[in-house]
């Protein structure tokens, strides 16, 4: 790890291929939003309240689920970049053979709904596969004293890139020759070339070869000192916590778009104005905690994130 951290030259190189990636997925992952897009999208095909709450809900499941897993896997790796990028093509690349099924057979709407379902969760499946992987590069080949502040620059760039995802969602739905489902399939299409391309930058980066000699140990001893280490360490049982709940409200976001339509009569293309909404306080609070992160501490910037999330259900119930 220190060698990369000297190499300025591997440092600028990964710090390209992350914001590539990170950028292109944004827009991508924007322009079929799960708290969006997606709900407004199964709405359509006639998905009742009760499916697309229990699709947001796996939706959390399928990305936190592997992760423990995944770790036993790579635990002692030299390296982890084959399989991040082996994960990431694997869940992105049938989002494009999903925009062929509902392209195509879109007007049958049973087979449009459980196709997207399934390519959904297997992309948000090899997510989860990824995430461990990605956050240990990020940890080799980002140094430290400027790690802060880069991951909050990074959420700001890309969500300004992702506020091009509105747009396009407000062009795409007003195409007066694009009857549904065929609009909502062209914006699967450009999600999933976004997703796509973001993979390929993750290709580009460089990791160096860390041997390491760690003991053996199979899935369910890892899994017994995971619980040995939730018991003893209180900021990691705190912060595990934190992060659960913090999932679980997130589940009522799906609904925040379709209760906000149905309540005020606003139009299919107010999507897009509830998305750049979204974008625009991923760019403010981007900022912010870069800065918070490096000024007094993740855990300080955790508190302000957990309050911050209480403002929208709070807001919906007065």
């Amino acid at each position: 790890m220190n060698a990369v951290n000297r190499s300025p030259s591997g440092v600028r190189r990964n710090i390209f291929a992350i914001v590539g990636d990170v950028v292109l997925y944004m827009v991508g992952f924007a322009c079929f939003d799960p708290t969006t897009v997606m709900p407004q999208f199964l709405r359509e095909l006639g998905a009742s309240p009760q499916l697309i709450g229990l699709i947001s809900t796996l939706r959390m499941l399928m990305i936190v689920a592997p992760q423990a897993y995944v770790a036993h896997l790579l635990h002692g790796r030299a390296r982890v970049k084959p399989f991040l990028v082996t994960a990431c093509f694997v869940g992105r690349t049938p989002m494009l053979v999903l925009f062929l099924l509902v392209w195509f057979y879109g007007q049958n709407h049973l087979l449009a709904l459980w196709s997207f379902v399934f390519f959904t969760l297997v992309f948000l499946a090899s997510e989860g596969f990824a995430v461990v992987p990605w956050t240990e590069i990020i940890g080799k080949t980002i140094p430290e004293s400027i790690r802060g502040r880069f991951l909050g620059a990074l959420q700001t760039f890309s969500s300004l890139a992702a506020l091009s995802a509105p747009l396009i969602i407000n062009y795409v739905l007003k195409l007066p020759h694009l009857d549904f489902p065929r609009n909502y399939a062209l914006l699967l299409l450009i999600s999933g070339v976004s997703l796509v391309a973001s993979a390929v930058f993750l290709s580009f980066l460089w990791e160096p070869s860390t041997p390491r000699n760690v003991p053996e140990r199979t899935f369910g001893q890892n899994l017994r000192h995971l619980f040995s280490l939730w018991r003893r360490d209180r900021a990691l049982r705190l912060v595990l916590t934190t992060q659960i709940l913090l999932s679980g409200g997130g589940i009522a976001s799906s609904f925040y778009i379709l209760y906000t339509r149905e309540r005020f009569g606003l139009p299919e293309s107010y999507v897009s104005v509830y998305l750049t909404a979204q974008m625009v306080g991923g760019v403010l609070t981007g900022v912010l905690w870069g800065w918070l992160a490096d000024r007094v501490g993740a855990v300080s910037s955790l508190r302000v994130v957990v309050l911050l999330a209480l403002v929208p259900p709070i807001g919906a119930m007065v």
